[in-house]
């Protein structure tokens, strides 16, 4: 251990580790490794849910009359500036127009309308964010995909699809203990 004024270093042979918060790398970077953090390609914009059975009789029955007035007196504040994810019972058979209106109402205030379960409308924003990437600066580089929890696999399975045509070698896990998915020969 070396006191420098009032300030402990302990001394490691891979790390040294300063006030005991701060870890750095003594080894320097040879690998050349980029790390890509999938999180970062996740769809920024506020997503808000809306039950298309509030625009219907009892919640089943399609009466034009009734569901245009109903559309047109809904209160958009709550969507302005988000996207919606309409969700409906599968079952319900519903005529092309009523997703059409719906679409044409909501856009007055809404940045993106699309129909069906929120959470598969955020998958595919983020996977067309990834295919709207362009991932050239990664050509030839060694890649590692940063591990985290919570990120679908078919998100895994988009970067890998992007990626393995350009990149010497995927990786998944830490810079630093990476596990090897793929390399080029």
């Amino acid at each position: 251990m070396v006191y420098t004024g009032g300030s402990e270093i302990l001394h490691f042979p891979l790390f040294y580790v300063q006030n005991m918060h701060t870890l750095h790398n003594n080894i320097p970077n040879k690998s050349k490794i980029t790390a890509l953090d999938l999180a970062d390609y996740a769809p920024k914009e506020e997503w808000v849910s809306f039950d298309l059975a509030e625009l219907l009789y009892e919640g089943l029955i399609v009466k034009e009359k009734q569901f245009k007035t109903t559309l047109n007196n809904l209160d958009l504040d709550v969507f302005k500036g988000k996207s919606v994810a309409v969700h409906y019972d599968d079952e319900l058979i519903l005529p092309a127009w009523i997703f059409m209106s719906i679409t044409s109402r909501f856009l007055e205030v809404a940045q993106n309308v699309s129909f069906g379960p929120m959470e598969n409308l955020k998958l595919q924003a983020w996977l067309k964010q990834l295919e709207n990437t362009n991932f050239a600066h990664l050509k030839d580089e060694r890649v590692v995909i940063v591990a985290r929890p919570g990120i679908p696999p078919e998100v895994y399975a988009k970067i890998t699809q992007l990626l393995s045509p350009l990149v010497k070698a995927l990786m998944y896990g830490e810079v630093g203990l990476p596990k090897v998915i793929w390399k080029r020969k």
